[in-house]
């Protein structure tokens, strides 16, 4: 899985910064979605199962992320007009 550092209080001043953070997790989680698709399509298996569920554990944090992400460009807009 990848990941995505962690914004410390000195990037909630860097909009641009944290779009990319946004645009980073609306991507992976496009991409997380469009695997678990194709593994829906395929014959069951354990080891489709167990990605199966791999996925969804990944799209679940990274939704999470996503949150996070627009929360703090969210308060960064509000804080810098």
């Amino acid at each position: 899985m990848r990941s995505i550092r962690h914004v410390g209080s000195r990037d909630l001043g860097r909009p641009g910064r944290l779009s990319v953070r946004v645009r980073f997790a609306q991507q992976t989680i496009a991409n997380i979605k469009g695997a678990l698709k194709q593994l829906h399509n395929q014959p069951e298996s354990p080891k489709t199962e167990a990605k199966i569920e791999q996925l969804e554990a990944e799209l679940i944090t990274w939704n999470a992320t996503l949150v996070q992400a627009q929360n703090d460009l969210t308060a960064c807009r509000i804080a810098n007009p």
